[in-house]
């Protein structure tokens, strides 16, 4: 399965605000993965892994409860599910080619902040007092763990449109993402 997700916003190399930062990148991707919850395959499988709360022990439930969320990732290594991602990232930022390093923060932290946004986060991830809106409830995020992302390369180039850019650390992300059964075939995932 191929889709784009996309993410337009501050992810800052620096830890300061971390969780917050998190925070408004899983709200943006959010609605994305929601639509795609709702769309053909994933529709036909979303109230048997997503929407059912009889708590059968037999069957894949793939909502984590954390905090006041409960979220679905769609990437998951539970039994009879155990998928893998592969994530090509376009990576727009305001700065000139070269600049990437000097102004705009360190590309690695960066990445690791994005990759660790599209996963399911720990209590300590979520902003304080946190409340899911009605349309956040289930909550979708991309991973289960950042250890199913099993590839990813990154482009950058120049944002040429920086109008809305208020700081070195606005980005605009294209983000392509291959999700492909670590050990079943899509037929044994009932997709």
């Amino acid at each position: 399965m191929k889709f784009v997700l996309t993410y337009k916003g501050d992810l800052p190399a620096k830890s300061r605000g971390i969780s917050s930062v998190k925070h408004s990148i899983r709200k943006q991707v959010h609605p994305q993965l929601k639509n795609l919850w709702e769309r053909v395959p994933l529709n036909s499988s979303r109230a048997k892994l997503v929407d059912r709360h009889d708590g059968n022990p037999n069957e894949i439930q793939l909502s984590k409860n954390v905090g006041n969320f409960r979220f679905v990732p769609l990437v998951s290594s539970r039994p009879g599910w155990d998928l893998v991602a592969r994530l090509d990232i376009l990576f727009l930022r305001p700065s000139a080619p070269g600049d990437l390093i000097r102004n705009g923060g360190d590309l690695d932290n960066r990445i690791k902040l994005l990759i660790d946004s599209l996963r399911l986060p720990s209590l300590q991830e979520l902003p304080d007092c946190e409340e899911p809106s009605s349309s956040e409830s289930p909550f979708f995020v991309l991973l289960e763990d950042d250890a199913l992302v099993v590839q990813f390369s990154v482009e950058t180039e120049t944002l040429l449109h920086s109008n809305d850019a208020t700081s070195s650390s606005h980005v605009e992300l294209i983000i392509r993402v291959d999700i492909t059964p670590r050990t079943a075939t899509w037929e044994n995932i009932g997709i």
